[in-house]
């Protein structure tokens, strides 16, 4: 298959909110809310959780969506594409899997999709009109393989997929060969990773797939490096942690990793922050497991999404539920000081 391709910076036109100044702070922050036991929920905050609306709604920033797990159409769906569409607002959005439930099946694909058609370029649904630019870049999921094509899928799709997810590389216009490609937004430098075992490129670092990643995000000049796919490293829910996908995203230069695949909010601490975020819309999971080394936050009580926040300088990631108001479950900031996120 093709390798997959840089594309060139995307900048949306989207004003934004007034300009704001803020205090920079130097350092990783913990938590703004402590973890929670185990069963869902969110502890009690420690100390107030500030909100964060006038920080990740600035116009100096780069902002963009992280959406897990979402593609089953229903309330629970829009109401996270609301908050994502009409009240943060992001310029670009990018999907931890599982775009299309339950098997991946072209005649659901609008259904599950189509909410978020204003950010897809090349959309063909009836949901509305797509995007100029394309700002929508999802990764690939397991419910996205279950639909794979072969000699009995009807004519009239726009390649050849065979033995691939041929619904969902038919629905998109994504970089490279569509199922792993990287791409810049702003200062970020964002890398969709195929996370499923099907993966005919492989799943493991020495992979043909791990071995384009680790040259590409090496020889990345962007201020700011953030892996996603769907398969989650590490998880304290029903899945568990995928130790397949435990790539050392760290000593290759990664700043952050977002995965879903369990339904729920969790960040883990190995030296760079690892999010799981699978509540984009479909049926939320509890914390079955013990929490697993390095869990900081875990949060299940609700619906949510993530928005990053970034200029050259800074990187701010925020959780935010919807129940049914915004409600801010996790930040993490950072600074860069040198080159280096401190």
């Amino acid at each position: 298959p093709a390798s997959p391709a840089h594309t060139s910076p995307n900048r949306s036109t989207d004003p934004g909110p007034e300009p704001c100044r803020l205090p920079v702070r130097t350092g990783l922050s913990v938590g703004l809310r402590n973890a929670t036991a185990l069963g869902g929920g969110c502890a009690p905050a420690l100390r107030p959780v500030p909100d964060p609306r006038p920080h990740i709604l600035c116009r100096r920033f780069t902002r963009v969506a992280v959406i897990g797990d979402f593609g089953i159409a229903g309330p629970d769906q829009d109401r996270v594409a609301d908050l994502v569409q009409n009240r943060l607002q992001p310029h670009a959005i990018i999907t931890l899997g599982d775009n299309n439930y339950w098997n991946g099946h072209p005649k659901t694909l609008d259904d599950n999709i189509g909410v978020y058609h204003q950010y897809i370029s090349g959309y063909r649904g009836t949901r509305g009109t797509g995007a100029d630019v394309n700002r929508f870049f999802p990764a690939l999921g397991n419910h996205d393989w279950m639909h794979v094509a072969n000699t009995g899928d009807p004519p009239g799709l726009d390649k050849d997929y065979s033995g691939l997810p041929s619904a969902y590389l038919d629905y998109f216009q994504l970089p490279g060969n569509e199922r792993y490609y990287d791409f810049h937004w702003g200062p970020i430098h964002f890398f969709a990773l195929d996370s499923d075992k099907q993966e005919p490129d492989g799943v493991h670092p020495d992979s043909v797939q791990g071995r384009w990643c680790r040259d590409a995000v090496r020889a990345s000049t962007a201020p700011w490096k953030i892996a996603y796919f769907h398969h989650a490293p590490f998880s304290s829910s029903s899945h568990g942690s995928a130790r397949f996908m435990q790539w050392p995203f760290a000593d290759w230069g990664f700043d952050a990793v977002m995965s879903g695949h369990d339904h729920t909010y969790e960040r883990i601490m190995h030296r760079i922050p690892y999010f799981v975020n699978g509540l984009g819309g479909a049926p939320r999971y509890g914390f079955a497991h013990r929490p697993v080394n390095g869990s900081t936050v875990r949060w299940a009580r609700g619906f949510a999404t993530m928005l990053i926040a970034a200029d050259a300088q800074t990187l701010t990631i925020t959780c935010v539920g919807v129940r049914p108001s915004w409600e801010f479950c996790d930040r993490v900031h950072a600074v860069k000081k040198g080159g280096t996120a401190r």
